[in-house]
């Protein structure tokens, strides 16, 4: 057979010439390529955002696990009293510190979970320790759960919270963008440019990212247009994000790759927090995608979570006051009164005992108390009256 083949690995058939059917085949791939890259310079801001829906729509579940190496410089963390150093002005942390987390995202319409465990700095205990965070939200209810390894109960002890939030109160962590902002970048209660929060506002040249030609959108808050978000988009990706800006100080940036699927995926990024001179760096977290897939089925254990045994929960779904229970194991919650909340406890006095009890052993005890501080009193009261009397009676006397 009287054949050739081009550059583009293209059969080209003997009755035309091999250099038509290459330009051909040029135009093909170029165009095959879509028009969010045959169209670069008609990129506009409309466009932008109808891909995002797009995708969006099409995205129903999304299924992320990474490992995040995160790095903390000296002095960028809070102690207890929420500032970088401590009463005698030594910093948080005292020495550069680097640690490893094993992070899951999970995605299924508006419900969400997100977590990460490992060796962390922990505010709560200015060191290095063993830690757990989560939230969820199942469709209906909000949870979060912050477990930390206290070697002292007493010092500490995991904590967990329910309310009826619809929104996730990590959805904008910028650890995430990479994620939520391309999957889920107008959601209501997700999205990072979500139209009742975020306006866009311009459109310009980005240059050129990671070997990509992109374009720089703008957002600014419909409340407080001083605060404004800027990413830069790639048109040959699918207006995926591959630059993040929020505010002068955080900044993402994320590399793609294209699965076995032939789904383009966020492969890696790097999140970094600038100091208050927008040039030093604070921390950094750089993140290596293990597994991730679109649309993969949830299972109802993917939106449930059972507070671990040692949990002080705050419950804000059982009506307008709070209920504060502590989980036991094999037995039911010990419920803490407000009595019991408004003195400082002993964790292992609430967990060895049952409900009100700790109110009712503080009353025992302080009638006796108060009975001897009444009973001094009123004997000081009447030896005062008896002098005065006495007095009143020599004056008259005199």
């Amino acid at each position: 057979m009287n054949a050739k083949k081009c550059a583009f690995g293209q059969v080209a058939p003997r009755s035309l010439p091999s250099w038509a059917v290459c330009l051909v085949a040029g135009l093909a791939a170029v165009l095959s390529a879509g028009p969010a890259l045959a169209d670069e310079p008609n990129v506009t801001i409309e466009r932008i955002l109808k891909v995002w829906e797009e995708r969006e729509a099409a995205t129903k579940s999304i299924l992320a696990k990474w490992t995040e190496q995160r790095h903390y410089e000296i002095g960028s963390r809070c102690g207890k009293e929420t500032r970088g150093s401590d009463d005698e002005g030594r910093p948080f942390p005292s020495r550069p510190i680097d640690v490893s987390l094993e992070s899951l995202l999970r995605v299924d319409g508006e419900r969400y979970r997100y977590e990460f465990q490992g060796e962390n700095w922990v505010d709560r205990v200015e060191a290095v320790a063993p830690e757990h965070v989560l939230e969820l939200f199942d469709g209906t209810r909000y949870l979060r759960f912050l477990g930390v390894d206290f070697h002292d109960k007493n010092v500490g002890h995991d904590n967990g919270w329910i309310t009826m939030r619809t929104r996730s109160g990590t959805r904008e962590w910028p650890v995430l963008a990479p994620i939520m902002a391309n999957y889920r970048a107008l959601a209501p209660g997700f999205g990072h440019f979500r139209r009742d929060e975020w306006s866009a506002t311009s459109l310009s040249d980005g240059g050129t990212v990671d070997g990509m030609k992109c374009m720089a959108l703008s957002f600014s808050h419909v409340l407080d247009p001083a605060r404004t978000k800027r990413c830069w988009v790639a048109p040959s990706l699918g207006c995926r994000i591959v630059r993040l800006e929020l505010g002068q100080r955080m900044h993402v940036e994320v590399h793609y790759e294209t699965d076995r699927s032939g789904e383009t995926i966020p492969k890696s990024w790097r999140y970094v927090l600038l100091q208050a001179d927008g040039v030093a760096v604070r921390w950094s977290f750089a993140v290596a995608m293990r597994e991730f897939a679109v649309n993969a089925p949830a299972t109802a254990g993917d939106f449930s979570f059972e507070f671990p045994v040692g949990t002080e929960v705050v419950d804000l779904t059982k009506g307008p006051k709070p209920e504060v229970y502590v989980v036991r194991e094999g037995r039911p919650n010990r419920v803490v009164t407000r009595e019991e909340r408004m003195t400082p406890q002993r964790f292992e006095d609430v967990l060895a005992t049952e409900s009100g009890d700790l109110a009712r052993r503080r009353n025992a005890l302080s009638y006796p108390v108060t009975a001897a501080v009444l009973g001094v009193l009123a004997i000081v009261t009447v030896v005062l009256a008896l002098r005065l009397r006495r007095q009143r009676l020599n004056r008259r006397g005199s």
